[in-house]
């Protein structure tokens, strides 16, 4: 592949996605593509380029090239500081202030195999905070990656999914489906909606308003600062005032935007969305 085919190609991921490969990544890229490039039966990079941009089949082939070069690389509970923050100080505080309308609603925004947002559903499911009075809990999984939202909905998993974890917690919300998968009690995996979204995409991101959590984690190191920075908008947009932003730990959005409020909970910093203006 040429530096030119190279440049053809990142770029148009880039405008697609806004994913970004440098370094290790584009040794990983050049080889992801070339499978492609393969199982198409095409010449060159040049001309995939091409079939990728032209083809009535661009949209199907797009998906499986987007399967292929995300990383879907995830397991249960992960980072425990935030998800000790969750129980303790972000649930307890969002029954608070939605007890008018009794309605939460919780966005993982890349959410991969679903361990992300499932990790979510156990932690309310053991909080007990919202069992009867009516409230609504509305919990959502979204991912780029058609076949990691597959396999989310499908709730099966290895041990791969399970380290750090407690065994008290597979033990209760997973039953062994056959050596080495356990499958997530069906309560649970009920509790999240999947669907395929594009956070580079505004058309698709306008669907997903009034959100008073998104966790949007070990996401933006795949972006440069200005995808960082048209991301971090969009999510901003989604969220409720006073709404939460939750990305990794090792990630930040200084410098890239100054729309949220950094505010610390427990031992971890959120994102908030200011409160709304009154006239």
């Amino acid at each position: 592949m040429s530096e030119e085919e190279l440049a053809l190609l990142t770029g148009y991921i880039r405008e697609y996605a806004g994913l970004v490969f440098t370094g290790p990544q584009e040794y990983l890229f050049h080889r992801r593509v070339k499978k492609r490039i393969d199982a198409n039966k095409l010449q060159s990079a040049r001309e995939y380029y091409h079939f990728i941009r032209f083809d009535p089949k661009r949209g199907e082939e797009m998906r499986e090239l987007i399967n292929l070069i995300t990383v879907n690389e995830t397991y249960f509970f992960r980072e425990t500081p935030q998800m000790a923050m969750f129980k303790d100080e972000l649930l307890p505080s969002l029954k608070e202030k939605n007890r008018r309308e009794k309605t939460v609603r919780i966005w993982s925004a890349a959410c991969s195999n679903g361990a992300e947002p499932y990790s979510i559903a156990v932690l309310i499911r053991e909080s007990g905070l919202f069992e009867g009075g009516d409230w609504r809990v509305e919990l959502y999984g979204t991912d780029i990656n058609a076949e990691a939202v597959q396999a989310a909905r499908l709730g099966l998993y290895t041990a791969n999914a399970f380290r750090g974890v407690d065994e008290s917690i597979r033990e209760k919300h997973f039953s062994q489906k056959e050596p080495g998968v356990w499958e997530l009690d069906p309560g649970i995996r009920q509790m999240v909606h999947f669907s395929l979204l594009n956070l580079y995409n505004p058309a698709q991101i306008k669907l997903m308003r009034n959100m008073d959590v998104i966790l949007c984690r070990n996401v933006m190191i795949y972006f440069d600062a200005e995808g960082k920075k048209r991301v971090g908008e969009h999510l901003y947009g989604a969220l409720r005032p006073l709404g939460c932003l939750v990305i990794g730990q090792s990630e930040s959005l200084f410098k890239v935007t100054t729309l949220y409020n950094m505010t610390p909970m427990g031992n971890v910093l959120v994102y908030q969305r200011p409160a709304a203006v009154e006239d």
